[in-house]
């Protein structure tokens, strides 16, 4: 497997609702991510463009068992994450609400392709928000800012309870 490549995933999957139904799984759900090779009209991300899968294959990747994947990836299937189809050999896996970066060009909501992106940035358009991305130093600063601003507004609180029980 290459190693150093980025898997992009949005912030959506932090949300408790998703830990709680993904679990552990979610090492099989970003594993699928990142080899998706094509996205269809429907929103669906194809891994390996439909190619059959061996557990074997993404169990000798993530270092998990091959029966902890199948458990995984069934509980993806019954949350809603995955269709998964079985074929004599292996699982073709494709995955709802797919988004991915095919070359430069980002795949949206409804699967249309937007702007091609360059190291010196450039401005796309979501339906209610405008984003500019800079090369990856400077977009990783901003989320390093961001973050850190989070922390500072939930540390506030936290220390005027504990001056209250002192």
């Amino acid at each position: 497997m290459p190693k150093g490549f980025y898997i992009e995933i949005t912030n959506n999957l932090l949300d408790p609702k998703h830990r709680k139904k993904m679990g552990t799984a979610v090492w099989e759900f970003m594993w699928c991510l990142d080899k998706i090779t094509k996205i269809d009209e429907n929103q669906i991300g194809w891994v390996y463009g439909g190619k059959p899968i061996q557990l074997k294959e993404i169990s000798e990747e993530l270092g998990i068992l091959q029966h902890n994947v199948s458990k995984n990836l069934n509980k993806l299937k019954k949350e809603g994450y995955l269709l998964l189809i079985r074929t004599p050999r292996g699982l073709i896996i494709k995955i709802n609400k797919a988004k991915k970066r095919f070359g430069g060009k980002v795949v949206d909501n409804y699967g249309k392709t937007k702007k091609r992106f360059t190291d010196k940035g450039e401005r796309f358009t979501d339906k209610s928000k405008s984003i500019y991305r800079q090369d990856n130093d400077n977009t990783n600063n901003n989320i390093i800012i961001n973050n850190l601003k989070r922390l500072n507004e939930i540390k506030k609180p936290l220390i005027e309870k504990m001056k209250i029980m002192t």
